[in-house]
């Protein structure tokens, strides 16, 4: 609606002007009123028309047609705005100008009936829940696939085991003066055979109260690296407006790299700095950054002094990689 009318009166130039309002039709013959009729006039007469050709009362094959046309010029004619200008086309047929009041008939009757901007909120609304609620499940999820592992299991029970005797040893428990920690975890849990012969862990040297201690506990993150967003609880920061406010900034950066690599390396030919080294080794190995920063550093060290970036090289890391497979399986 805020749209300029010559915009409209152009759009609807190569169109056929009558099918506009009423169509071929006057607007107020359909209603059987005259120009002049009052508001309560033509309200009169729409309600008698539209009870004479409801399809529902009324089975002849034009009735729903009928019924259309009526409904139409009523909505027309009951419109302020809309009745003046439909009088003025229908007074001048060939002027300009009434292409120009086509238009903002046309922009008032197919505007968007509610505002724009409240819809995008209540969209961004839902898909922000919809993205939270989406993080934490895939966190929850993951989390549980790793406790599942029963190496995870192992580790995060002989770190518990650790903690217990830490926390015996600030309290002044021992059990022997020449036993650590490791001979203590073994006792703790040495195994026994059952009478069909499976192994099973006989934790009779702890306490079910120091098993079930809340201030000795150990997360699943402590013994395992979840890569990736799906490892990180969802925060405050990481709805959905932050990540988009965050997605232009990444998009910014990534512009101002390329062109700043453009200009550097490949135009001025500048030496490599270590970044741009360890770029070029992880997007050559089709690695993530967030992997990149959780392989250890020596790992990194070795993978950077290779220039796997060149091709050569890389040709022959990946031999030395298939040969190291190969011992491995066989």
């Amino acid at each position: 609606p805020n749209m300029a009318p010559w915009f409209w009166a152009l759009a609807l130039f190569a169109c056929r002007t009558a099918a506009m309002f009423c169509g071929d039709d006057d607007c107020y013959e359909i209603l059987k009123v005259k120009p002049d009729a009052t508001n309560a006039q033509l309200k009169k007469a729409f309600y008698k028309l539209s009870l004479k050709y409801h399809p529902d009362k009324n089975r002849a094959e034009d009735a729903e047609d009928m019924f259309r046309a009526v409904a139409n010029a009523y909505e027309i004619l009951s419109d302020a705005a809309n009745r003046k200008d439909y009088d003025y086309i229908r007074a001048h047929p060939d002027e300009y100008s009434a292409y120009v009041r086509y238009g903002a008939y046309a922009a008032r009757r197919f505007h968007a009936k509610h505002n724009v901007w409240h819809v995008l909120g209540i969209t961004l609304f839902l898909a922000t829940i919809a993205h939270y609620f989406y993080w934490k499940q895939q966190y929850e999820l993951h989390r549980s696939y790793a406790l599942r592992n029963p190496k995870v299991q192992m580790m995060m029970k002989r770190l518990k085991e650790d903690r217990i005797l830490a926390k015996r040893a600030a309290n002044g428990e021992t059990n022997g003066s020449n036993q650590d920690a490791g001979e203590r975890r073994s006792k703790a849990s040495r195994k026994s055979v059952t009478k069909r012969g499976k192994r099973k862990d006989k934790d009779d040297g702890f306490t079910e109260e120091e098993l079930d201690d809340p201030d000795v506990t150990v997360d699943v993150s402590e013994v395992v690296n979840i890569v990736g967003w799906q490892g990180r609880k969802p925060t405050f920061w990481d709805i959905l407006p932050f990540q988009l406010v965050w997605l232009v900034w990444y998009m910014c950066n990534g512009i101002y790299f390329h062109i700043r690599w453009l200009v550097k390396f490949t135009i001025l030919k500048h030496e490599l700095g270590e970044p741009e080294r360890e770029y070029l080794t992880y997007t050559t190995l089709n690695m993530t950054y967030s992997r990149w920063t959780h392989t250890e550093e020596e790992k990194k060290k070795e993978l950077v002094e290779q220039e796997l970036w060149k091709p050569k090289n890389m040709k022959e890391f990946r031999r030395s990689m298939r040969q190291q497979y190969r011992r491995k399986k066989y």
